[in-house]
């Protein structure tokens, strides 16, 4: 238990400035590690296996009772590693998932908020009268400010997807050296 404890740590270690994916996959590889581990503890603490008062051991009784305590601390002590271990990556992950889901509301506003500019845009020209609206759309196809804003526009909307690229190839370098 503890050996998978360590590589656990190892991964935790790695995983600092991972993204909630990652952290995701070090939070099942951390389950997966620990299944076995905790279902032996669990059974042991519900059922006590070792109890020296069920064995004829005459002369053995101390041995056999220290045994019991030392095996009964050694689990108590894994069951509290396995505890702070999970509660680690849990937090994390919670973390990450919170950072995560701040972003995806923030670009989710700043979408909706062009997207509502463009359309009071469009309700603003198609309530102007025939030769008002031509007269916009020309200026418009002409105006060095309105072909200024767009060029800007896609040039950020360019920026955020190499981002978006860039980090998704970092993750995944990162994943490979975390899960070593």
């Amino acid at each position: 238990i503890e050996d998978q404890i360590t590589q656990i740590s190892v991964w935790i270690q790695r995983g600092q400035k991972a993204n909630l994916d990652t952290w995701l996959q070090i939070k099942s590889a951390t389950d997966n590690s620990l299944m076995y581990a905790t279902r032996f503890v669990n059974e042991f603490k519900s059922r006590g296996y070792l109890d020296p008062n069920d064995y004829d051991v005459r002369t053995g009784a101390n041995i056999a009772m220290n045994a019991v305590e030392n095996l009964d601390k050694t689990v108590e002590h894994c069951k509290k590693l396995i505890d702070d271990t999970v509660l680690v990556v849990d937090s994390n992950v919670e973390a990450r998932n919170s950072t995560s889901s701040y972003r995806i509301q923030k670009t989710t506003f700043y979408t909706n908020l062009c997207s509502a500019i463009f359309a009071l845009i469009a309700i603003a020209i198609s309530l102007l009268s025939d030769e008002v609206r031509n007269m916009a759309i020309a200026w418009m196809s002409n105006s060095m400010i309105v072909k200024f804003i767009l060029c800007v526009a896609i040039l950020i909307s360019v920026g955020y997807m190499l981002k978006s690229l860039a980090i998704g190839v970092i993750n995944y370098g990162r994943k490979k050296y975390i899960f070593k």
